[in-house]
């Protein structure tokens, strides 16, 4: 049995909406819902307050299959977030790229040109700082 099967079948035994029990360990409703379909998995401190509310151990509410599908969500999350680093340096080197196309005399020209290296150099800045926090993670967690 899964966690969010164990949290629903102990949520539904106490006569806890959802909305009540997130109330009692000051969490959403949303946050409920995500544990209880296996999208999420609750925080330590949350762990702890389900465990005190249902007169249950944290052993017995989680499993083996849990910790490895929240190691699979979490490879999946640092996956997409690299992911979305590279695809903004990308981004950012082609605004780059296309900003030295407008040159001219013009002030229009000249402020479009400027605006494109300043937009560029914001989006490559966070893609490369977004792509190194997603690579020392994964270094750290090795």
């Amino acid at each position: 049995m899964t966690f969010g099967e164990k949290l629903k079948k102990l949520r539904s035994e106490n006569a806890l909406t959802q909305e009540q029990l997130a109330e009692k360990i000051f969490v959403t409703r949303t946050a409920v819902s995500k544990w209880e379909t296996g999208e999420g998995y609750p925080s330590i401190d949350s762990l702890k307050a389900i465990s005190n509310l249902f007169n249950v151990s944290v052993d017995e509410l989680i499993s083996d299959a849990d910790i490895e599908n929240k190691k699979s969500l979490d490879v999946k999350a640092a996956k997409r977030s690299y992911f979305s680093g590279i695809l903004l340096l990308l981004t950012g080197a082609l605004v780059l790229f296309l900003s030295f196309f407008f040159r001219g005399d013009s002030f229009f020209l000249g402020y479009l040109r400027g605006l494109f290296i300043g937009i560029s150099i914001v989006v490559i800045l966070i893609g490369f700082f977004i792509f190194i926090y997603e690579f020392v993670r994964a270094v750290n967690k090795k």
